[in-house]
């Protein structure tokens, strides 16, 4: 689970410097907002804290202003991995949302743009009803992911 957190964080934040529908959904957020993503009631968590227009992964998160917890670690795979969308895990109630709905739909909007750059089409269309509206291309995407560049 740490390593799809780890990819997760990644990405997120590649995205959100990278593509132009991305940075506008961030807009949402207030500046030192922190969104915190947990397994429920296991270990596994990650957050993130808005700064400077992007978001910095964040170790301090126990004062989140929204929290996303997965129900259980089975739940959490298969959303993350792109084995089910994020519309039927929440149809499925395998996630709870605590804190503003408003600012989790814009990070679920975002997640919804990082799941259309980090899979690859056939999966990306499983997954996604429609294809979100992009500003930049995967590879590029890629390489800021696994290279940092």
């Amino acid at each position: 689970m740490k390593i799809i957190f780890f990819f997760l964080s990644r990405a997120i934040r590649a995205v959100v410097k990278l593509d132009y529908y991305a940075k506008k959904e961030l807009d949402n957020f207030e500046e030192s907002y922190v969104i915190k993503l947990k397994v429920w009631p296991e270990k596994p968590s990650i957050g993130f804290r808005v700064k400077n227009n992007s978001f910095k992964k964040s170790k301090k998160y126990s004062d989140s202003d929204l929290t996303i917890y997965f129900k259980s670690i089975e739940s959490a795979l298969l959303l993350l991995t792109g084995k089910i969308s994020i519309e039927q895990g929440y149809s499925e109630n395998r996630f709870l949302v605590k804190g503003d709905i408003v600012k989790s739909m814009s990070f679920f909007r975002i997640l919804h743009i990082v799941e259309y750059y980090f899979f690859p089409k056939f999966i990306s269309n499983k997954i996604l009803y429609e294809k979100p509206s992009t500003s930049s291309n995967k590879f590029r995407v890629y390489l800021k992911i696994l290279f940092g560049i």
